[in-house]
């Protein structure tokens, strides 16, 4: 009973920090792209987003 209480407060510490670090993460991302292409809207980001110098449809930078 007592190995089973300490895996769950294991496993449970375990959890936040994935769910700490993967929201942060996704918050970082869709922050930084919106950022860098000027976009407020989070619907520019389900369409195909292009490259102003290119005009490739790409996230990232070319």
């Amino acid at each position: 009973m007592q190995n089973l209480f300490h895996f769950l407060k294991l496993f449970s510490r375990f959890l936040f920090w994935f769910l700490f670090w993967f929201f942060f993460r996704f918050l970082f991302h869709f922050f930084f792209i919106a950022y860098s292409f000027k976009i407020t809207s989070p619907i520019h980001l389900v369409t195909k987003i292009r490259c102003q110098r290119c005009r490739k449809p790409s996230v990232r930078f070319c």
